[in-house]
């Protein structure tokens, strides 16, 4: 099942319905939750549950992933950084790199790859991390960076 947010982008929900008796008459109490989280763990071999929540100061959660995806992200190459000096890069060392932009804002992805274009790479989005994680794991495509 899938809502829509006022900005117009659709999400997974969950939609739980309790009915309650009063007085010989049902009311229906019904609740959205927003599964998104849960279903990036789970599409990681994982899962993502409350361990525990305490009124007025929050919640916490427990998420797990599988080791194994090294495995799936197989495709993903991965670049050879300099080994003398980490924080020295040649000027042309995006030249010719094909990156994955992902970020939730697209002012964000627009100034990144604008920056990326311009020292010669070939840049790829995704508007989210979930969309990120998708299109990694079709292997399609060959990103050095993600």
């Amino acid at each position: 099942m899938t809502a829509m947010h006022r900005s117009g982008r659709t999400f997974p929900v969950e939609l739980t319905v309790i009915p309650i008796r009063i007085d010989g008459t049902y009311i229906f109490y019904s609740f959205v939750r927003d599964i998104t989280d849960r279903k990036l763990a789970r599409s990681l071999g994982g899962d993502i549950v409350v361990k525990k929540t305490m009124l007025g100061q929050g919640s916490i959660f427990l998420v797990t992933i599988k080791n194994e995806i090294k495995k799936s992200l197989a495709n993903v190459s991965k670049i050879n950084l300099p080994t003398k000096n980490k924080n020295h890069f040649s000027a042309n060392f995006l030249e010719n790199q094909t990156i994955l932009v992902v970020d939730d804002a697209a002012d964000n992805r627009h100034l990144i790859g604008r920056y990326l274009v311009k020292k010669g790479a070939h840049v790829d989005f995704a508007d989210n991390g979930l969309d990120g994680v998708e299109k990694a794991m079709m292997g399609h495509a060959k990103w050095k960076l993600a």
